[in-house]
C-alpha cells in the first residue's frame, strides 16, 4: 500500500538526485518507511513494479537506501535476518523527523509533488501515527493551544515529568500474543531499546503519544518502565473511565433527558440505553452507532457495518435507506441532542471556532472546512463542533490527571491513554496505589462533570499472581 510523503521530504529528494528513475525510488522508500514495513530489496522492487512504469535492480534500491543512510535520514531500528526471511526495519532519525514535523503538506507521489496536485495537509492520522524521535518535545505545542494559566502550567509540569520516565518495550513477548497480527504496524513503530515517550496535541485536545503507544489492551501491558523492565521489584495497573464520552454528553443535556437519568447510575452500560430507546439495533452495533450519531453522522458509518440479514429483518433492501430510517427514528426520539448540537453549530458558525472545557480552541480550518465562498461546509458544522465539546472535556480530564499526578505518593502515572490510565508501583504499595489512583480518577471526574456519575473500572493488572 502506498501512501503520502512529505513536502520537505520531496524537496531534500530533489537536492540527493537529478535522475527521475531514482526520485522515485527515494519516495518509494519514504512511502514505504512511513508506514511502518520492513524495507526489503526484493519487496521493494516488486513495490516499485506496481507504481512505476518499469521495475528496477536490487543494486539501484540499494545504492538509494545507502544514499538516505549516509545523508542521516534514516537509521535501521531492528536488523533483518535472512534465515527467519526478515529484512531490515527502517526508522527516520531526528534529521528525518524534523523534515516531517516541519512539513505542512504531503503528495501521492512524486510527479504530483512536481506538478503540486493531490495536495494532502499534515495532520490527519496517517501523518502522525508512529512517528518518533528521540530528540522530539511538544511542550511549546500544548502552550499555544491552551490559555496562559495556573492549570495550564500544572499541565506542563505533570507532562515533563511524565516524559522522563524511560519506558522499555517487549517487542517479541508482545508478538506472541492473540491480537499482534493486527497490530504489527504499530509495534513497528515503537523502538526496539530503551526510549522516552512525549505527547503531543490533537485537534480536540487529545493526547497522542510519540511513539504511537495506543496498541490495544492485550498489548500495552508489555510496554514497560526503563528501570524495571521484567517487573521484578513493581506491578503494572491499568484504570478506565466507562462509557466517557456519553457521560460528558449526559452532563451537558437537562435532568428530563433519559440519557442523563441512565448517566446517574454508575452500574449502567450501553445496553441498558439501548432498552431505553429501543432502537432495533443489535447491541454489538449499538456503541459505534450511538457514538457516529453524536458525531454527526448521516448513517453512513452505519450502513458499512450492517449486514443484509439485518437490513432485510429491518424490512428494507438497501443498507444505506435502513441506516437512514435508523437515524431518522433515533433522531426523533432525542430532540435534546439535536438541540444541543445545532447550538454548538451555530457557535461555530458564527465564532469561527469551538472552546472545549479547559480551553482547547478548535479553529477552523480554511482548507478543510470552507467552500469556495468562505462559508462554513455543511458536513463539518455538523460534526466538528459536538465531537470537539465532548472529546475536549475527556481531553481536559486526561491533562487534569497528568497534573495532578505529579503529588501520587505510592505509585506514580505510567501511560496516559484517552479515556484509559497505566499507573506503575512497588509491589509492597500495590493496595496503597491502587486505591491512590481511584481516588484520583474519581476526584477529578467529580470536580470537572460533576452533575453525572463517570466511575471506572480496572482493565488489567500485571506483575502480580492474580493478573487480570
Amino acid at each position: 500500500m502506498r501512501t503520502h510523503v512529505y513536502d520537505k521530504i520531496c524537496k531534500q529528494i530533489e537536492t540527493l538526485t537529478a535522475n527521475n528513475q531514482n526520485r522515485n525510488i527515494l519516495f518509494l522508500i519514504f512511502s514505504e518507511l512511513l508506514q511502518g514495513n520492513e524495507l526489503g530489496l526484493d519487496y521493494l522492487v516488486k513495490q516499485f513494479g506496481m507504481y512505476g512504469k518499469h521495475k528496477v535492480g536490487r543494486s539501484s534500491i540499494q545504492r538509494m537506501l545507502m544514499l538516505l543512510t549516509d545523508q542521516g535520514l534514516i537509521k535501521v531500528d531492528i536488523w533483518g535476518n535472512r534465515f527467519d526471511h526478515r529484512a531490515n526495519h527502517y526508522t527516520t532519525t531526528a534529521t528525518g523527523h524534523d523534515l516531517i514535523r516541519t512539513s505542512t503538506k504531503a503528495y501521492w507521489s512524486f510527479s504530483d509533488f512536481k506538478r503540486k496536485r493531490n495536495t494532502a495537509r499534515v495532520g490527519d492520522s496517517i501523518f502522525t501515527e508512529g512517528i518518533w524521535s528521540e530528540h522530539q518535545s511538544f511542550v511549546h505545542d500544548w502552550l499555544n493551544f491552551l490559555p496562559n494559566n495556573p492549570e495550564t502550567h500544572s499541565f506542563i509540569e505533570g507532562l515533563l515529568n511524565l516524559e522522563s520516565h524511560d519506558l522499555y518495550f517487549k517487542r517479541l513477548k508482545a508478538l506472541q500474543m492473540k491480537g499482534a497480527p493486527q497490530r504489527q504496524r504499530q509495534l513497528k513503530n515503537i523502538p526496539n531499546n530503551r526510549f522516552q515517550a512525549h505527547y503531543r496535541p490533537l485537534r480536540s485536545g487529545r493526547l497522542q503519544s510519540v511513539p504511537h503507544m495506543f496498541i490495544g489492551k492485550e498489548l500495552v501491558p508489555f510496554i514497560l518502565p526503563a528501570n524495571d523492565p521484567y517487573l521484578a521489584d513493581g506491578i503494572l495497573f491499568s484504570l478506565d473511565y466507562s462509557s466517557q464520552e456519553l457521560r460528558i454528553l449526559a452532563s451537558m443535556l437537562s435532568e428530563a433527558s433519559p440519557i442523563r437519568q441512565w448517566a446517574l447510575n454508575p452500574r449502567n452500560r450501553f445496553a441498558e440505553l439501548l432498552d431505553i430507546y429501543k432502537i432495533e439495533l443489535s447491541p454489538d452495533l449499538w456503541k459505534g452507532f450511538m457514538y457516529s450519531f453524536l458525531y454527526g453522522s448521516n448513517g453512513s458509518a452505519l450502513a458499512d457495518q450492517l449486514s443484509y440479514d439485518e437490513v432485510q429483518n429491518l424490512g428494507y433492501y438497501s443498507k444505506w435507506k435502513a441506516a437512514r430510517a435508523i437515524v431518522s427514528d433515533f433522531k426523533a426520539k432525542v430532540p435534546e441532542v439535536t438541540e444541543l448540537r445545532d447550538h454548538f453549530t451555530n457557535v461555530f458558525f458564527q465564532d469561527y471556532a469551538i472552546t472545549a472545557p479547559g480551553g482547547f480552541i478548535r479553529y477552523v480550518n480554511p482548507e478543510e472546512d470552507l467552500t469556495k465562498k468562505e462559508t462554513i461546509k455543511t458536513n463539518k458544522a455538523r460534526q466538528i463542533p459536538l465531537s470537539h465539546i465532548i472529546q475536549g472535556t475527556g481531553a481536559y480530564l486526561a491533562r487534569t490527571i497528568i497534573a495532578k499526578s505529579i503529588n501520587m505518593k505510592y505509585g506514580r502515572l505510567h501511560i496516559p491513554i484517552h479515556d484509559g490510565f497505566v499507573f506503575y508501583c512497588k509491589k509492597s504499595l500495590f493496595s496503597e496505589a491502587l486505591m491512590e489512583a481511584q481516588i484520583l480518577l474519581t476526584s477529578v471526574a467529580q470536580t470537572i462533570i460533576p452533575l453525572v456519575e463517570l466511575p471506572h473500572k480496572i482493565e488489567w493488572i500485571r506483575g502480580i499472581e492474580e493478573q487480570v
